[in-house]
């Protein structure tokens, strides 16, 4: 019987070690092809990490140089504003003076009018016409002043936008994915050259 047990004992040995053995070089080849596959992995986003680098600065130079060219619209769009605004105000003061002519002119006319009956039908229509002229000449120093206020808002407006923009620059210029940074960069240069 202790023959039988050893016997026996080495026979479930040696199979449990054959299997254990089998396992152990399934388990070890899994975990080369493992360290393979992580190998790989760290070298793709070293490779990435590289590329994304060296491209990075190129990026910024071009949104800085995108946000300068935005900066110097502005910059346009803002003169010319004021600009229109003084010739709006130079235009309405010189409406107002033809309004102050137009009414002296008037007032000028009525004492020759009594004096020359004559000429009294001639000096009524003349009257009749500057007086009708009067509003329409109201009427567009009042839709130059509006246009004065609307120029206003169309700058604060852009105002608004712009601040818009800088932070959109901003946010694209510190993504964490190269993809999200093109993008950006293609959309500010469409603002600049749309087809």
């Amino acid at each position: 019987m202790v023959l039988g047990g050893v016997t026996l004992y080495r026979n479930v040995q040696s199979l449990d070690l054959m299997k254990t053995k089998k396992l152990l070089d399934g388990d070890l080849a899994q975990i080369g092809d493992t360290v393979n596959h992580l190998d790989t992995t760290v070298k793709q986003l070293d490779y990435a990490s590289r590329e994304q680098q060296q491209y990075l600065e190129q990026w910024n130079q071009q949104v800085t140089q995108a946000m300068g060219h935005t900066n110097e619209l502005l910059v346009s769009l803002k003169n010319t504003s004021e600009g229109i605004n003084r010739q709006d105000q130079e235009a309405v003061k010189h409406l107002d003076q033809v309004l102050d002519t137009a009414n002296s002119t008037v007032a000028g006319i009525q004492p020759i009018e009594s004096s020359l009956s004559a000429e009294i039908d001639q000096t009524k229509q003349l009257t009749a016409g500057l007086t009708s002229l009067t509003p329409d000449l109201q009427i567009t120093a009042d839709h130059l002043k509006n246009t004065s206020s609307e120029t206003e808002d169309t700058m604060a407006n852009l105002r608004d936008t712009t601040g818009d923009v800088k932070q959109a620059v901003h946010s694209w210029t510190h993504p964490g994915w190269v993809k999200k940074i093109w993008n950006g960069v293609l959309d500010v240069a469409h603002v600049f050259n749309p087809l």
